[in-house]
């Protein structure tokens, strides 16, 4: 399962960072405390470094990583997501070898925080009520 995959390809750091950003707004509160004090602790410089190393991740080898998958894959976006895009999100769930894209009405990025029935709903009817998945907790 893919929630909110957040580095597309070709968008620039800034994009994304301004992605962020727009989003921050959309999240539940309680999320965001708890993101500041983890920004906070990491630091600006170490925080930097990992968005870098993140970046050159997206625009390097994510893609085939991807499309190297072979589980079934979820991939989740909240409808109000402004960073992982829609057309992101599908792009990820078509480049596993079977993927599903879903969207969660009423939440944004961090949708398995702002929306968590939603979200087990969803991975209950991926994982246990569609044929061909796993059931009983065993891969079928």
């Amino acid at each position: 399962m893919l929630i909110g995959p957040a580095l597309e390809p070709g968008v620039s750091g800034w994009r994304q960072f301004a992605r962020l950003v727009a989003d921050a707004p959309k999240e539940p509160l309680g999320l965001l405390g708890l993101a500041a004090f983890d920004y906070l602790m990491t630091g600006p410089l170490r925080c930097a470094a990992s968005f870098g190393h993140a970046l050159r991740d997206a625009a390097g080898a994510f893609e085939g990583n991807l499309s190297r998958v072979r589980a079934p894959t979820l991939v989740v976006r909240g409808a109000g997501d402004t960073i992982a895009s829609g057309t992101w999100t599908r792009r990820v769930a078509g480049l596993v070898a079977d993927g599903r894209a879903k969207e969660i009405p009423g939440a944004a990025h961090a949708a398995h925080y702002g929306a968590p029935d939603a979200m087990a709903a969803l991975i209950e009817k991926f994982t246990v009520g569609e044929p061909g998945r796993f059931t009983g907790g065993e891969a079928g």
